[in-house]
């Protein structure tokens, strides 16, 4: 039997040669707690980190701790780390700056010129919310007899900080401050007024203006939208059936690994099966659409983005009470559940299942129906 050691060479070796498409399936199909380990095996990481969806490398660097995972964070590409801030970094709708902070630290494996670089492309609205949570700053008046405030610090002679907390040392984040002011001072002169001027209320609501944006980029509706799952519906517009269901418009880059979020529900819930089942060209936009009501679910429920358990969660309840809108219908109108399908939204679906669910004489209806 070889050593652990030989062992390791002999899968470095194969995963050399693995093809980057492979090579993806192969670290998103792997158990979250087990991925660091095995991408420690890999030889270079510089085209493989920037190569996994987003929130699959969010799980990733959550499940090998964020403290210990600056050797893989040094590798994603800002938009990457920007969206890893948008799932975890916030709490209902408001950017959560204890986290957040947890996030600048690990970039302290970065360069100096790729951690300024990063810092740049996030929201200046979040950075300015973190730092003012940690921090309050003094711009030197012109006055000559200017007194600097009791123990603040200054890299410039001109911006003055201090500790919000007495015990507060500020090591890191002064080091991430003390970078942008050497390698990019016009963000650093920025967020030092945006601390000293700005309003965080404003700054919370342009930061969730921006999140809500890419988050939609990445399939995920906004709040109001996502509510809309759970609006009441009656008997008549529960039983309608439309002749045909609008194609699907709407593409999004899939921020997690379709097939390990499909294949972790139960293969005999009914309305995976059926999708499953369904021919090739339309299948794919079947998983798409339920992938799309779990995306509402998520958000409606507001559960936790960057939880590697919330999807897999909201693609069950998906699953589930679409389901039961799926077998209601196929025994109201005597026809196969695959052209229920073919013909009705699963957001209907869904609304019929919650309102089955509920009490489904006391549905009532509601100005329009959200198809997807």
């Amino acid at each position: 039997k070889p050593s652990s050691a030989a062992s390791d060479v002999y899968k470095r070796q194969e995963l050399v040669t693995l093809p980057l498409e492979n090579a993806i399936a192969l670290i998103c199909e792997t158990k979250m707690s087990h991925r660091g380990e095995l991408l420690a095996l890999f030889p270079d990481l510089s085209k493989i980190i920037p190569a996994l969806p987003d929130a699959e490398l969010c799980y990733t660097l959550k499940a090998v701790g964020l403290g210990d995972a600056g050797w893989i964070v040094s590798n994603a590409t800002s938009d990457q780390i920007k969206s890893c801030v948008d799932l975890d970094a916030w709490h209902d709708h408001e950017p959560d700056t204890s986290v957040f902070g947890h996030w600048v630290s690990a970039l302290s494996d970065c360069d100096d010129n790729a951690l300024a670089e990063i810092l740049r492309e996030l929201d200046p609205e979040v950075v300015c919310l973190w730092l003012r949570s940690r921090i309050s700053v003094v711009l030197k008046e012109d006055d000559s007899d200017f007194e600097p405030p009791e123990r603040s610090q200054t890299l410039d002679g001109q911006f003055y900080f201090v500790a919000n907390a007495e015990k507060d040392d500020l090591q890191e984040l002064l080091e991430v401050v003390r970078i942008l002011f050497q390698k990019d001072y016009w963000t650093y002169f920025r967020l030092m007024q945006a601390v000293v001027w700005e309003v965080d209320i404003e700054n919370q609501e342009w930061a969730l203006r921006w999140r809500n944006g890419r988050l939609q980029d990445m399939g995920f509706p906004e709040f109001e939208e996502a509510l809309g799952i759970y609006a009441p519906i009656k008997k008549k517009s529960r039983d309608f059936l439309p002749e045909d269901r609008e194609p699907l418009t709407n593409e999004w880059e899939l921020p997690v690994w379709l097939p390990s979020l499909t294949t972790s529900q139960e293969e005999d819930q009914n309305l995976l099966r059926v999708i499953n089942e369904l021919p090739d060209n339309r299948r794919q936009e079947g998983l798409l659409r339920l992938v799309s009501l779990a995306n509402h679910v998520a958000i409606a429920d507001k559960l936790s983005l960057g939880d590697s358990a919330t999807l897999p969660k909201a693609m069950k309840k998906a699953i589930d009470v679409a389901g039961k809108g799926l077998d209601y219908l196929s025994r109201l109108h005597s026809i196969s559940q695959s052209d229920i399908i073919a013909r009705a939204g699963l957001v209907h679906l869904f609304r019929i299942g919650n309102a089955l669910s509920a009490n489904a004489d006391q549905v009532r209806d509601e100005p329009t129906d959200r198809e997807l």
